[in-house]
Order: C-alpha cells, then structure tokens, then sequence
C-alpha cells in the first residue's frame, strides 16, 4: 500500500491544550517546539492525505479534529473521504445507508451516530466532526474488525483468525512497536507474556486491515484517518503500513 505523500498529527492531550484556553497550542513532535497553526495547515495542505492518531472520546480533541478536517478538505480541489478506526467493513451498510440519511437531512447528526452505533455509547462526542464530514460532501470508509472478528487473534494469536479476513500482505510490527506495546500493556503485571503477544497481534491487525481499507476502497484523491494514537505514533503502526 503507497500514497504520495502522507501527512500525520497526532493529537494527544499534551499537544492540543484545552480549546477553552485563550490560545490554540500546538506542539510539532518531531521539532519538539510549538508552532503556529499556519504553519501546521502548510503540512496538511501539502499532504494529499491525513492521519490523526486521537485520544478517543475526549471533547476536546474531537472539536480541534472537526476543525482540521474543514482546513483539511477546505484545502482540496476535490471531494474527499473521512476514514474512521470505529466504523466496521462488515458493517459498511449500516454505516452507507445512515449517513446517506444524514446527508440528505433525514437525520441529525445525533441521529446518524445513534443508528450506526446504537443507544448504549453512541459516540456523542464525535458529533462535531461528523457534521463537519457531511458540511463537505465526504465520502465515508469503514476501515476496521468487529470485536467479535478479532476475538480469535486476542484469544489464541493471528493464525486463529479467519482467513478471509487478513489483509494483503499482513505483516507484524517489528521490535521497536512490539518493545513499546509490551511496555504498556504489561505495566500493572497482569498481562502474560503470551497474552501480551495475542494482543499485539490484534493490534497489528487493526493496522494492517485499517490501512488497507484506507487506500484500497477510498474514490477520492484525499482521505482523513482517523484512529487510537498508539496506532500511530513514533510513525509507525497503521501510518507505517499504509506508506509501504
């Protein structure tokens, strides 16, 4: 899987400050300094497409999300697709059918989420970014595995899985990704060894099936992934998988 050229954000709460603060502040990871938001839209608008690795239901993230994606597609000459970590392939027609409503008015935007997600976590916090999503005309991709599809990986590690549902050309992640989720996974004590690698087999299936989805069932020149920032940090993960 190849795009051109590839922009990436991560958006973690010691980077985007509370949007109730006076000032916007972003911080550049890989500069280790602040910079402006012109400086930051000159990245994402040489981009042809944008990978932001989030903290999940936080409010404020999601409203600094909503306002990229408008620079982000504001800055495109063409349609654009909206790809997110929480929308499944298998239940693309759920997801289609429900925002074909949303476009056409014949549901809110709480409406949309709630059909597609249902009434016990409807992802309410995200309803600044889907309206920003239908404001443009996007085109929507399910990226992901149902819990129930990556059960098996969790349980007993990636050959469990169904064959039909690994991508092409799945890979592992390599030593330095494994070191940093081991690393994580394993700081309470609780998680074995073995566990610990059925987890991060599942975490680098979610990679590969994210990213492939991404660059194989977009019909826009320009897409906006969403997804878990562990998924893309140090580049790696699912950013990694979609650039080779």
């Amino acid at each position: 899987m190849k795009i051109s050229k590839l922009g990436f954000l991560a958006f973690l709460t010691v980077s985007l400050l509370q949007t109730a603060c006076a000032s916007e502040r972003i911080f550049d990871v890989a500069a280790r300094r602040y910079v402006t938001r012109e400086a930051m839209l000159d990245r994402v608008n040489s981009a042809d497409d944008v990978v932001v690795g989030e903290k999940h239901d936080t409010k404020t993230i999601q409203y600094a999300e909503a306002k990229l994606f408008r620079d982000f597609a504001n800055g495109r000459r063409s349609r654009v697709s909206f790809a997110w970590e929480f929308w499944n392939w298998s239940e693309r027609a759920v997801l289609e059918t429900n925002y074909a409503k949303f476009r056409a008015g014949e549901l809110s935007g709480e409406g949309f989420l709630r059909a597609v997600f249902g009434e016990k976590n409807p992802e309410l916090t995200y309803l600044p970014l889907m309206n920003a999503v239908k404001e443009f005309g996007a085109d929507v991709i399910a990226t992901n595995l149902t819990r129930d599809e990556k059960a098996p990986v969790v349980a007993r590690g990636i050959d469990a899985l169904d064959p039909k549902l690994l991508p092409p050309g799945f890979a592992l992640g390599g030593k330095d990704y494994f070191d940093r989720f081991a690393a994580e996974m394993g700081a309470d004590g609780h998680a074995t060894p073995d566990r610990i690698r059925n987890y991060f087999a599942a975490q680098s299936l979610v990679d590969d099936v994210v990213a492939y989805h991404f660059v194989e069932r977009r019909r826009t020149p320009s897409a906006f992934l969403v997804i878990g920032n562990f998924h893309t940090r140090y580049r790696d993960g699912v950013y990694r998988r979609i650039a080779v």
